[in-house]
Parts: C-alpha cells; sequence; structure tokens
C-alpha cells in the first residue's frame, strides 16, 4: 500500500468508528465552579418582626444529656446567639416553677421576642429540673457552669449563629451560674446580661429576705421589734453554721425549728457552694460587656445591695458594665403597677403572680435589653446586614 493510500485508510477509519465502531475519546467536562455563598451576618434588629421557627434540641455531656428549646429566624443569615439560664429552685427553661401557678414564663417571652428581632436563642432545662433527667445527687456547683458551655457550644454548632456574637443571659441564680461560664469562656462570647441576679452571697440575700419578712411583721403589729431581732439573731446564726458545714446545735434547732431544713437538706454540698459564692467577686473578673437589669418592684433581689453591688465591682475593676434599674418590673422582669409597699405587704401573692396569663414584660426592661443587644452585635461579613 502506498502512503497515499495508507492516509487515506486511516482517515476513513477514523470516520467509521464515529460513526458506530469503536468509541472516540471525548474529553470530560468540568462541572462549573460557583463561588461560596457568602452568608450575611445580622444585626439585632429591635424594630424588626422576624418570623421564627421552634424546636426541640438536646446536647449531651459527659454524665448526661440536656434538653432544651432553640428557636430562630426563618430568614437565612448569620445571627447573633443567646443561651437563657433560669433562675433557683425547680424553674424551668421556661422560667416557670412547678411552684407556681400559670405557664407564661418570661423566658419563653423573652426567648420568642429576642428571635423576632434576629437572634439565635436557646433554653434548656439545668440540672435536674423539667425534662433533664440528671439525678439531683449528682449535681454539682459546677454542673450548672458545664451545661451552659455546652449550650454555647451547640450553637457553635449551627450554621444560623454568627459564633463572633454569642450572648449569655442569666436570671436570679442563673445571674450566678452565667458569671461563672463566662469566666471560664474568656473573650469566646461577645457579652453577658444579668436580669435580677444575685450581687451577694446566698446567705446574704437569705438574710435580706428574712429582714424584710420580720420588717414588714412588725409594720403590722403581728410580731414585736425585739422578737424580730431574736428571730434574726438565730437565723443567721443557724446559716452561719450551716455554710461552715458544722452539725446544727440541737438548742438552736429547739428555739428556731425551720432551721431543722439545714440539717436535714440532701444536697447540703450543692447549696452550700452557692450560698458561699460572691457573684460581685466572680463578675468583676469578667472581660467582655456587661449589662445588668434590675426591677425596682423586686421582693427577691435589691437594686442597691445585689445589682448597683455587680455593677460598682466589675467598674471598679476596670470592667464594661452597664446598669438598668426599671421603675416598674418584678423580679421576672414582668411589669407591676402595684407599689413596692404594697406588695411587700403580701409578697407571697405578689411571687405567684409571676406568671399570670394577664402579666406582660415590662416595655422599659425590654428596650434597655433590645438597645443594649443591638450595640454589642454587628455585621461583619460581605454584603452587609441582612435586616
Amino acid at each position: 500500500m502506498t502512503i497515499g493510500r495508507a492516509v487515506a485508510a486511516a482517515v476513513a477509519l477514523a470516520a467509521c468508528t464515529r460513526c458506530g465502531g469503536a468509541p472516540a475519546t471525548e474529553r470530560a467536562e468540568l462541572p462549573e465552579t460557583k463561588p461560596a455563598e457568602v452568608t450575611a451576618v445580622v444585626t439585632y434588629d429591635p424594630t424588626a418582626k422576624i418570623e421564627t421557627r421552634e424546636e426541640e434540641v438536646s446536647f449531651k455531656l459527659a454524665d448526661h444529656e440536656v434538653p432544651g428549646t432553640l428557636i430562630q429566624p426563618l430568614a437565612p443569615g448569620k445571627y447573633p446567639g443567646i443561651v437563657m439560664m433560669a433562675g433557683s429552685g425547680p424553674t424551668d427553661r421556661n422560667w416557670e416553677s412547678r411552684l407556681l401557678p400559670g405557664t407564661n414564663g418570661s423566658g419563653r417571652l423573652f426567648a420568642q421576642l429576642w428571635a423576632s428581632h434576629g437572634a439565635v436563642v436557646l433554653r434548656f432545662d439545668k440540672a435536674a429540673i423539667g425534662e433533664n433527667k440528671l439525678p439531683h445527687d449528682k449535681v454539682t456547683f459546677d454542673t450548672y457552669v458545664d451545661e451552659l458551655r455546652g449550650a454555647l457550644n451547640l450553637l457553635r454548632t449551627r450554621d444560623a449563629v454568627d459564633v463572633d456574637h454569642l450572648f449569655l443571659v442569666g436570671n436570679s441564680e442563673g445571674g450566678l451560674h452565667v458569671i461563672r461560664a463566662a469566666l471560664g469562656e474568656g473573650g469566646r462570647i461577645a457579652g453577658v446580661v444579668l436580669i435580677s441576679s444575685m450581687g451577694r452571697t446566698g446567705r446574704d440575700i437569705s438574710v435580706s429576705q428574712n429582714q424584710a419578712l420580720f420588717d414588714e411583721a412588725v409594720r403590722q403589729g403581728t410580731i414585736t421589734a425585739d422578737a424580730a431581732k431574736d428571730k434574726m439573731d438565730l437565723i443567721k446564726q443557724g446559716l452561719d453554721t450551716f455554710i461552715e458545714g458544722r452539725p446544727m446545735p440541737p438548742e438552736l434547732l429547739a428555739k428556731e425549728p425551720a432551721l431543722a431544713q439545714f440539717a436535714t437538706m440532701p444536697d447540703a454540698k450543692l447549696v452550700r457552694d452557692m450560698w458561699s459564692y460572691d457573684p460581685a467577686e466572680g463578675a468583676k473578673q469578667i472581660h467582655v460587656p456587661v449589662l445588668i437589669v434590675q426591677g425596682l418592684k423586686d421582693l427577691q433581689i435589691d437594686p442597691q445591695l445585689d445589682a448597683a453591688r455587680l455593677e460598682s465591682t466589675i467598674r471598679g475593676n476596670g470592667g464594661t458594665v452597664q446598669l438598668f434599674l426599671a421603675p416598674d418590673a418584678n423580679h421576672v422582669m414582668k411589669h407591676e403597677t402595684r407599689p413596692l409597699a404594697d406588695l411587700r405587704k403580701a409578697p407571697q401573692d405578689a411571687i405567684h403572680g409571676y406568671n399570670d396569663a394577664s402579666a406582660k414584660l415590662d416595655d422599659t426592661a425590654v428596650s434597655a435589653i433590645d438597645a443594649w443587644l443591638m450595640a454589642h452585635t454587628g455585621a461583619t461579613a460581605a454584603g452587609g446586614a441582612a435586616k
């Protein structure tokens, strides 16, 4: 075969293979590459009314599982994250207690409100309360810190959360636990909100609460001033004995039978640890911004002895702190129209109304928290804030 015929045959063979013979090698086209999507960081906006969704979540710790409720905006974006901590006793994630009537807890109301303004909010049942099945005898002072930090870590895994703007919020005793958790987190969180938070030791607050009850009883004439003083001396002696871990003297129990609860308390070590801790001394070591919100109609926490003490201690150590006093807010930040003097005449009645269906969050307190959150969040991602 001549060279010309060989070339012609090769061309003909190539043409035939494309028409049904052996397949020709074709170039593989790679899929188009798309630029990475940038999700806008959303600034908290008190004027927003964002549609939200709520879901049940949980997170595991070394020895138990913590159940909670997460509520977040439906609109895409990266939002500030908030972890909430309830107060003392059998108070659940909604800030509702089985000891009080009603299901209108301030925790639930705050979570819904903050989410509608542009935040991802996680509230949970603390150790041995509500659906949290950790046995009471397994709860330690550090358990509450572990749960708060576990909640923060859960938020850090959520795509909708701006991890540079995480906040801890605590009410009453919950503020004490938030302070300790904030110390453990260091600069990994953006700020702390203390609502009606303990600013003294539990021992000192207990003394003040009992003193207020006796002062009112003296005013009403149901006990003499001398008898009230004698009772308070016994209570102080009993509290000091308990805090120091000493056995309660029989002669003291004979004079004040109510002190027997400290002699038989099953979680005595836990209570002793909490009541001897000074939250103001802890709070002054916090190096992120702190907002303190206190109601002037609060029957449990004192605006001067607790809130002002927290504020002055933090500021005195060079911390960034703001104190807001809500004139008509009670201990759980519900609006209270009755005079403080009237509330003190029947404190249990006032406390039993915390979760009434008609009880509303105090507008001035809400506005103060809203303004602080807006000031301490911001849009840092490309594209600006999503409103």
